[in-house]
């Protein structure tokens, strides 16, 4: 969740991809924290935790819309915002 490359995919062309191609493509998420990201695990296991509730995707996007803030801000934080319930 640390990776420009991977933001820019993320809030860009994947929803670019999903409007073009509806109900032809299916996406799935693996989690590839690179050491020199320092909280991308952390970022891969709180996005874990908001898939378990649901909300993955809110979550995914809203680490990636508020990524020069991973580090400064809790993923309670960012959990609320994303409407994460607990």
């Amino acid at each position: 969740f640390q990776c420009p490359a991977c933001k820019s995919f993320a809030l860009n062309t994947l929803p670019a991809v999903e409007r073009g191609l509806r109900g032809q493509v299916t996406v799935v998420f693996r989690h590839w924290p690179l050491s020199y990201h320092e909280h991308a695990r952390s970022a891969a296991i709180a996005a874990e935790c908001a898939s378990r509730q649901q909300h993955f995707r809110e979550f995914h996007d809203e680490l990636y819309r508020r990524q020069q803030d991973i580090g400064r801000t809790s993923f309670v934080e960012f959990a609320q915002h994303a409407g994460v319930p607990d």
